[in-house]
């Protein structure tokens, strides 16, 4: 894998997969490390793919993506997508003075011109005794609105 291309996308990734945290911390995740583990990646260039498979895990500051397989695609040499399949593919945040936020699917995809987060097959998310199943949940970062499927939710006072 050419080291140049590798390093656009993993900064790229950075600046979108912090985006809910950019509004809750003093610190601005962007400026933290990121670190990818893979079994194996590749990136087109040609086609602006990067795929990284086997036992895959991005960590940035409090957050962290976990899965089988992660793929990020780019459009005009920016980061439009990036995908995650695992059984399941997780991830885990920290957010300043909240409690951590937890989530799971079978397959998770941030697209970045929406900013939006979609969680589908066995769709989880919890933060402390609160929690969200559905076949697929939808959050809109911008809006911090969220929409599911066949969704049961618990609140706990």
């Amino acid at each position: 894998m050419n080291p140049r291309p590798k390093h656009l996308a993993l900064a790229l990734l950075a600046a979108t997969t912090v985006a809910v945290a950019q509004n809750k911390t003093t610190n601005n995740p962007q400026q933290l490390p990121i670190n990818l583990k893979a079994d194996s990646g590749e990136y087109d260039a040609n086609a602006g793919i990067a795929t990284y498979t086997g036992n895959v895990v991005v960590t940035q500051g409090e957050m962290n993506l976990k899965g089988d397989k992660i793929v990020i695609r780019l459009q005009e040499g920016k980061i439009h997508s990036i995908e995650s399949w695992g059984k399941p593919t997780t991830f885990h945040y920290v957010p300043a003075k909240e409690p951590p936020i937890d989530g799971s699917g079978q397959y998770m995809k941030y697209t970045v011109p929406t900013s939006t987060v979609e969680i589908d097959k066995n769709a989880h998310v919890k933060q402390d005794k609160n929690e969200t199943r559905a076949d697929h949940i939808t959050y809109d970062l911008k809006r911090e609105h969220v929409t599911g499927r066949g969704v049961n939710m618990t609140f706990q006072p």
